[in-house]
């Protein structure tokens, strides 16, 4: 690699901290949601084995991944809940 190549690449890493730095906050949020949502299919997967055995079941979907994302636990009962009830 030639010193051109190099300089350009610190440069960039250099930008992708400082765009990191400044928008910290919202990747810190961004992956809390993200957590949120793997943890949320796990807990769907796992809901939907233990509650089909009396015919309750919420489908895997993006629709219901970022509501338990966002919301979290009470997003994950609130599914579950809308869907005794309806």
């Amino acid at each position: 690699m030639d010193t051109t190549t190099v300089v350009l690449w610190m440069i960039g890493i250099c930008c992708v901290m400082l765009v990191m730095i400044i928008f910290a906050r919202h990747v810190k949020i961004l992956g809390r949601v993200l957590i949120n949502s793997i943890l949320g299919i796990i807990g769907l997967s796992i809901g939907n084995l233990l509650m089909g055995y009396i015919g309750i079941q919420v489908g895997v979907n993006m629709i219901t991944i970022l509501t338990i994302g966002f919301l979290g636990f009470p997003g994950f009962v609130a599914l579950y809940a809308i869907k005794a009830i309806l």
